[in-house]
């Protein structure tokens, strides 16, 4: 049996990560057992110890343990990483740098000079990755971007999120994850503020529902059920002492997944910029 543990099973950005690892455990003649940490690092702990006796390796995904208790926990079995980065702990992450660069790439063709980043957990190792990117892209296209949060990562945290993303002047909100991004949707539309006539959204992830949401969600999507069979690949390659039947041996810590901006009707050109002449720079809400 091999394990793997998941920040938030009800996140359906997890979806794709459980059925390509389940796949390949399968083809490889294991057994995946499933445990859902809820995003906090005792219960990741309590499930690591209470599986380890009876599994031969973990696949950890978003974990929020700290680096020392990961470590500690590969020297009694072999761990892998999804969307974390520890030492020389084999891991599979997403291109965060080049996301960023997607996204104000887009936001600056759209006319967008100021952006805000609703952030995600503080001890989520993505969430830091996708600020600085997002900074460095900002910086680099001089366009202002400011951070808020951290907020759940959840169609709750969307709410406070949105409140407080729209205290400032930004004309586009860059979510953490999707559920937080469509939180933020649904609190504008409650209060009747128009996407993306007033204000833009960008979310991450590219879950399930994000294109059917009102309006369907620009978001940076990634090849996640491929991530999940790759994880498993390195995870008996480090069981085994070799590379997993897909690893380049070079490549074996670490494997780098392409990311691509799905553009939809979250994101329009800023209010009152040259990209959409004729537009009030104050216009918040829809009329009627």
């Amino acid at each position: 049996m091999l394990a793997l543990l998941v920040a938030d099973i009800t996140n359906p950005s997890n979806f794709d990560v459980i059925r390509g690892a389940e796949a390949q455990a399968r083809a490889a003649g294991y057994t995946l057992v499933l445990g859902d940490t809820q995003e906090n690092p005792e219960f990741e702990k309590a499930h690591a110890e209470r599986l380890r006796p009876a599994v031969e390796g973990f696949v950890l995904a978003g974990s929020r343990l700290p680096d020392d208790d990961l470590l500690e926990l590969a020297e009694q079995q072999p761990v892998v990483l999804l969307n974390r980065q520890v030492g020389s702990l084999p891991s599979v992450v997403t291109d965060s740098a080049d996301a960023g660069r997607q996204i104000i790439a887009h936001l600056a063709a759209l006319g967008h000079r100021s952006v805000t980043y609703l952030g995600g957990p503080a001890n989520a190792w993505s969430d830091g990755a996708r600020w600085r990117a997002l900074a460095a892209a900002a910086e680099q296209a001089g366009i202002t971007v400011i951070r808020r949060g951290p907020f759940a990562p959840t169609l709750a945290g969307g709410s406070a999120a949105a409140d407080i993303g729209l205290a400032g002047q930004t004309t586009a909100l860059v979510a953490f994850n999707d559920l937080l991004a469509i939180g933020v949707l649904q609190r504008l539309q409650h209060l009747g503020i128009d996407v993306p006539g007033a204000v833009s959204v960008v979310g991450y992830d590219d879950i399930f529902g994000a294109d059917f949401c009102q309006p369907p969600l620009t978001t940076i999507a990634a090849p996640i059920e491929q991530a999940g069979r790759t994880l498993i690949d390195l995870l008996l390659g480090v069981r085994d002492g070799r590379p997993g039947p897909h690893i380049v041996p070079h490549t074996v810590s670490q494997v780098v997944l392409p990311t691509v901006l799905r553009a939809r009707d979250s994101t329009g050109p800023a209010a009152g910029s040259a990209s959409e002449p004729g537009r009030r720079p104050d216009a918040r809400r829809r009329s009627g």
